[in-house]
């Protein structure tokens, strides 16, 4: 499998744009990251938003989380929903990978993304406690 970096959704890579004459939709991801029972943002959070199509891997997003643990509206590329509203609309799975470099844990979320929605997804992070050499 073949990792692509997408720069925007106007990349001219031949791949990514087949994939988007599928998904010509746009639908929104913003990701806050945050500890302590949302008390504490978690700031320089490494973050990988990617989907799989056919033999490709599309990376949309390799980064960190801001100060205030955030990391803004990412636009993603979405099916175009079927106007009749008795029909359940058609959505796109991407992968968030978080990886937490103190104790170099990796955790990773599944998110369903739907034209013309904005998606929070919420990450709490539990800091790995270590023993100092008493036990304690």
């Amino acid at each position: 499998m073949s990792e692509i970096y997408i720069k925007n959704l106007n990349d001219n890579n031949p791949q990514f744009q087949r994939f988007v004459k599928i998904y010509s939709g746009i639908g929104g991801l913003k990701i806050r990251a945050y500890g302590a029972n949302e008390a504490i943002p978690i700031s320089g959070l490494k973050v990988i938003v990617s989907t799989i199509y056919e033999n490709d891997k599309f990376i949309f997003y390799d980064g960190y989380t801001d100060s205030s643990g955030m990391i803004n509206k990412i636009e993603l590329p979405a099916p175009i929903s079927d106007p009749d509203d008795l029909v359940i609309p058609s959505s796109i799975t991407y992968s968030i990978d978080v990886i937490y470099e103190p104790d170099n844990s990796e955790r990773i979320f599944n998110i369903n993304l739907y034209n013309g929605v904005c998606v929070l997804q919420n990450i709490g992070i539990i800091p790995e406690v270590k023993e100092n050499e008493n036990g304690s």
